[in-house]
């Protein structure tokens, strides 16, 4: 009786330990189960949150990029937006505004200063410029539970602004020029001439469309001798402006099939295009399309000829040029325009039986073409270029290369396409 007693007892025994054992698995496995809950959690919390600081990182480099590469602003705008609008101390709270479709900022912190680096050297048209050299510091913070990240972004940036001094090039040259034009210079010893970057002068792209394109907008123009213009017209064939008068009341477009002749006429008359009226060259601007351009006939733009009955020109408008030569000889000419042009020639002579002047007041931008430059006899009449021409060789040809007068002062800093006075050289950015 009593060994059955015993028996009993042992048997509640080891089911006591069986389930204390049990519950020690239990408890450990439960504390292991948690623990990797939490390690999960960690782990799921601090991806998300690197990725949505990561999301905020990159979407503040794509708003700066883009705000320092728009090309609708000017460049001193994004001088000023680096220089000035940026600090160079780490802000206390973010200073820019980001937005990530279907992700929730309200736990982002972005933040934008400038780290500056030093001064450094840039080659600008053959010109030694100094730049402020900036790292531009985007941080971005992001909090999760309680796990923060942080990812940093470096945008390497070169800014300067170039004194008035270093914009006195008035031809510039894209391959090669004559060495009389490359040792001109002015009397504080800038040169004249210089050689550019192609990219920084790109074929326009004003006249990428057909002629039919834009007739099918426009009206006929009228064939008077004076004309008042305002809005869009076109010129089925060739356009003769000889002794001609146009006047424009608002913002004038024509465009022009074939090719456009200006010449002062053989009696009294002269030719004034938009000269006599408050407007701007804006406000009048050509496009000559010149779908016939041969060798014996290759000038798709001709201001005045060499005769001795060829009277004064009067021009102010922009000219864009798809193809085709620019020929510019002249009695006496006040040309205060502009020429854009695809075409390969562009030849610039004075009169040589004149003591009056050609007035080149403006832009001149040819990067696909052989511009020639002559002057006449020491007595006879000048070029004188105020503003600046462009070509992938400048040559001259000329009898007197003082009677090449470039006039570096007084040049608006919007005559000057390609040399900015304020220059934004921005990198990619990285990772840091």
């Amino acid at each position: 009786m009593g060994k059955m007693i015993n028996r009993k007892g042992s048997t509640l025994a080891l089911t006591i330990i069986i389930f204390a054992v049990l519950m020690i698995f239990a408890t450990f496995t439960l504390g292991f189960m948690v623990t990797e809950n939490k390690q999960a959690m960690y782990h799921q919390n601090k991806v998300k949150a690197y990725y949505i600081a990561r999301s905020g990182a990159e979407a503040a480099q794509k708003a700066v990029l883009n705000r320092v590469t728009d090309t609708e602003d000017d460049q001193q705008s994004k001088y000023d937006f680096i220089e000035y609008e940026i600090p160079e101390v780490e802000p206390v709270s973010s200073n820019v505004d980001i937005t990530i479709n279907n992700l929730d900022t309200s736990n982002l912190n972005v933040k934008l200063y400038k780290e500056f680096i030093g001064t450094t050297i840039l080659d600008y048209n053959g010109v030694d410029v100094e730049a402020k050299e900036y790292n531009l510091i985007i941080k971005s913070i992001a909090v999760v539970g309680d796990i923060e990240e942080q990812v940093d972004i470096v945008i390497p940036t070169k800014i300067t602004d170039i004194d008035s001094e270093n914009l006195n090039a008035i031809l510039v040259y894209l391959n090669e020029a004559s060495e009389i034009l490359k040792n001109l210079q002015n009397d504080e010893g800038d040169y004249l001439v210089v050689k550019g970057d192609p990219a920084q002068y790109a074929p326009h792209d004003k006249t990428e469309g057909s002629f039919e394109e834009n007739k099918a907008e426009s009206t006929l123009l009228p064939t008077n001798d004076n004309i008042s213009l305002n809005g869009d017209y076109f010129v089925e064939g060739n356009l003769d402006l000889t002794g001609k008068t146009i006047s424009v009341d608002g913002p004038t477009k024509i465009f022009v099939k074939g090719s456009v002749r200006i010449y002062g006429g053989t009696g009294n008359e002269s030719a004034s295009i938009n000269y006599a009226t408050d407007t701007s060259k804006e406000d009048l601007e050509f496009f000559i399309f010149n779908e016939s351009v041969t060798y014996e006939y290759p000038y798709s733009l001709q201001v005045g000829e060499d005769s001795n009955n060829d009277k004064d020109i009067f021009s102010r408008a922009i000219f864009y040029v798809k193809n085709g030569g620019v020929d510019i000889h002249v009695h006496k000419l006040d040309f205060e325009s502009d020429v854009f042009t695809n075409g390969d020639i562009i030849n610039i002579t004075s009169h040589s039986n004149s003591n009056q002047h050609i007035d080149l007041i403006g832009r001149i931008v040819a990067p696909n073409a052989t511009v020639s430059i002559g002057t006449a006899d020491e007595n006879k009449a000048a070029i004188n270029i105020t503003g600046i021409v462009v070509g992938l060789d400048i040559w001259y040809n000329g009898n007197n290369i003082s009677k090449l007068i470039l006039n570096s002062s007084g040049i608006a800093d919007d005559l000057i396409p390609g040399i900015d006075v304020f220059i934004t050289n921005v990198g990619k950015g990285y990772y840091r």
